[in-house]
């Protein structure tokens, strides 16, 4: 692929060289968005996949057929959604129709891009593994809303201007639960993503985090 090849030519490649490929499952996607995928003969029923402009999906010991047909359903009417949702979306929405067979138990989501790690400092968006739980989705989606709070920057929408008035009671806030500046608060919670250091403007959700924090309630 780094090298020009197409998804086809790639899949081509691997499968002919290799001994076990009835036992395999693969999909492909190049730098074009051609996709290939590729089911082995002795896969677990039901098994298959399903590709289209920039897709590959795959899928063993399946309920059935209409199991990746929904995920591709999904997949192409959430094309509006950030990727890592998207994504978790067409999984959610496979695993409503019955997803596989043997019942849930674990659920991954791995999505790396250039630069999108935490402040840039590597290709990570997310990195998330639920290995064994009875609600697996339900708690990859918990994980990915964490993820997105603490390893993402915030949007414009996200973003509150800090008033002067606002800046002395965050500050307040700060200083009542132990810490010298507002700041060094957000350091400790790890929201350095979803504050502007000079003070300009605030996270809604940190905003909403500090005050509960300092002001807790008493139910």
């Amino acid at each position: 692929l780094g090298q020009g090849g197409t998804a086809e030519q790639v899949l081509a490649e691997l499968t002919d060289a290799d001994e076990g490929r009835d036992e395999r499952q693969l999909g492909i996607v190049d730098r074009h968005g051609n996709a290939a995928s590729f089911t082995g003969t002795q896969c677990l029923d039901w098994c298959g996949g399903r590709t289209g402009s920039g897709y590959s999906m795959q899928g063993n010991v399946l309920a059935g057929p209409h199991v990746l047909d929904e995920m591709e359903a999904a997949w192409v009417a959430f094309d509006s959604l950030p990727f890592t949702h998207r994504l978790l979306g067409a999984l959610a929405a496979a695993d409503g129709v019955g997803g596989d067979r043997r019942g849930r138990q674990s659920a991954a989501l791995l999505v790396v891009r250039a630069g999108a790690g935490y402040a840039g400092r590597d290709d990570v968006a997310v990195d998330l593994r639920v290995d064994d739980h009875a609600r697996p989705i339900d708690e990859l989606t918990r994980l990915l809303a964490l993820n997105d709070l603490y390893l993402t920057p915030s949007t414009q929408e996200e973003q509150m201007p800090v008033t002067a008035e606002l800046a002395a009671e965050l500050e307040a806030l700060a200083q009542q639960l132990g810490h010298r500046t507002l700041w060094e608060w957000v350091g400790t919670e790890n929201y350095e993503m979803r504050a502007a250091r000079d003070g300009s403007w605030i996270d809604r959700q940190v905003l909403d985090a500090i005050r509960r924090a300092a002001r807790p309630d008493p139910d």
